[in-house]
């Protein structure tokens, strides 16, 4: 039974889509359309799919299946259990070794990618109508029949130690590790926890096979998680299809959402060494209590737009790269808790290290002007424009599109979220956008960290000779 009522708490049966909208090739990306055109059904064993079809050039579909597991009591201590099992996903199953799943997927034409976390595990594939049911009962054997072999264990273990060998005077790694630590602050051993890069070699040297076949037969299973498809398939028969493969495995241990929570810090400069490093990494932001289902969260996504979202037209870029070329790339954005209150501000930049007190300066002067003169009714509304428009945009990609399915029947969200969104943003004056910048944004609390080679500076900023230096804890 399909549902496109747009009911995520029910899933209610409805008739599907007539057999013209499936045959059309070209999909306008209206929420309100994508919506229209979704089925949804729930499986038996509770794993919510979402299916738009539609021909496509080619015959591609594109997939993305995400299982949640444990809960945060359940899941303490095994994050690294999670991670490295998750890669070894495709290293074999119980039926076909490493090399025969490879050339399985390889003859079909069939892309598929496999991410996880303490928390969920999600694969995604890109394949043709012809071989979307094989390579899905190839996914479903990679998840619920696992090899897990010793020495690809090890291989990746070593391959793991060596990335945070790398990582130990690389800019970007040590400054963003840095500033999640500032920010995000849970005990050791609580999946959310932001891991050293001592903490997560000792983690990793310390998993064993028995581990994770352990945490495989407790946490695995399909009770929680959504199965997303878009593009050129049968409906019918891939739910039929997705009901025999997963329909009733089961996990043995139960789901309940590990939530990110506000945390209030106390502002902090960070400053890093890094010898030898051509460029260096700056970010300066601060935690924010703010959900995506706010009435200020609109608003801010302009004045995120507005102040380092456009990469060639933003307040950021315009002073910061193009005017004094004092950045490679630069950014700013707002974000919202999804689910709940765990909102950010944040500011990037990478850079010459030399450069850096003029680019602090800079970022900060911008912030300033932007708090006390507020944006004009033309800024926001080419900004309401152009971000917009790049959502129907991101709409239009089938991967992105089946990545938003999946989503949103994670939260519990149909694109009826997403058109009211798109609605409170057009609505939009400069008044609006000004108002919450300013209820919102608080420089006095803002976290800042820059990371690079700053002793060998030609002419090392005043501002780092007198700034106290950190590491990452």
């Amino acid at each position: 039974t399909f549902s496109n009522a747009g009911t995520a708490a029910g899933f209610l049966a409805m008739a599907a889509l007539p057999p013209a909208d499936i045959a059309e090739r070209k999909l306008d990306p209206t929420p309100e359309n994508i919506e229209r055109r979704t089925l949804r059904q729930r499986l038996p064993a509770g794993l919510d799919l979402a299916m738009l079809p539609r021909a496509t050039r080619g015959q591609l579909v594109h997939a993305q299946l995400n299982l949640r597991f444990g809960d945060e009591r359940t899941l303490i201590g095994r994050q690294a259990e999670a991670s490295l099992l998750a890669a070894l996903l495709q290293r074999g199953t119980r039926r076909l070794d490493r090399q025969r799943l490879r050339d399985a997927f390889d003859r079909m034409g069939t892309q598929v990618s496999v991410s996880g976390s303490a928390t969920g595990v999600s694969v995604s594939l890109r394949t043709v109508r012809e071989h979307l049911a094989e390579s899905l009962a190839l996914v479903v054997d990679m998840l619920r029949e696992p090899a897990l072999p010793a020495r690809d264990l090890e291989e990746l273990r070593a391959e793991a130690l060596a990335g945070i060998d790398r990582q130990r005077q690389d800019p970007a790694s040590l400054g963003s590790l840095a500033y999640r630590q500032h920010t995000e602050r849970y005990p050791r051993g609580d999946p959310r926890h932001v891991p050293s890069l001592d903490e997560q070699a000792a983690d990793l040297r310390a998993v064993t096979l028995a581990g994770m076949r352990d945490f495989h037969r407790r946490f695995y299973g399909a009770s929680s998680g959504q199965f997303s498809l878009v593009g050129d398939f049968d409906p019918e028969a891939i739910a039929t299809l997705a009901a025999r493969l997963l329909g009733e495995w089961r996990s043995e241990t139960p789901w309940s959402r590990v939530a990110d929570l506000y945390q209030r810090v106390e502002p902090r400069r960070i400053v890093i060494e890094t010898p030898d490093r051509a460029n260096a990494w700056f970010r300066t932001g601060m935690n924010l209590e703010l959900s995506s289902d706010d009435a200020d969260y609109p608003a801010l996504l302009i004045a995120g737009q507005m102040l380092g979202g456009g990469f060639l037209s933003s307040r950021l870029a315009e002073r910061v790269r193009h005017r004094e070329g004092l950045s490679y790339s630069v950014w700013a954005r707002f974000d919202g808790g999804s689910p709940g209150r765990s909102g950010s501000f944040m500011a990037s930049a990478i850079f010459a290290p030399e450069n850096a007190a003029r680019l602090e300066g800079a970022v900060r002067e911008e912030l300033e002007r932007a708090l006390a003169d507020g944006f004009t009714e033309a800024e926001v509304a080419a900004a309401k424009a152009g971000y917009l428009q790049s959502l129907q945009v991101a709409r239009g990609n089938d991967a992105r599109l089946t990545a938003a399915l999946a989503g949103n029947a994670d939260l519990g969200r149909t694109y009826r979220w997403q058109g009211a969104l798109d609605a409170r943003i057009a609505a939009l004056t400069a008044a609006d956008v000004n108002a919450a910048l300013r209820r919102h944004l608080d420089l006095g609390q803002l976290s800042t960290v820059l990371a690079g080679d700053f002793a060998a500076a030609a002419a090392r900023p005043e501002s780092l000779r007198t700034a106290p230096a950190s590491s990452p804890r």
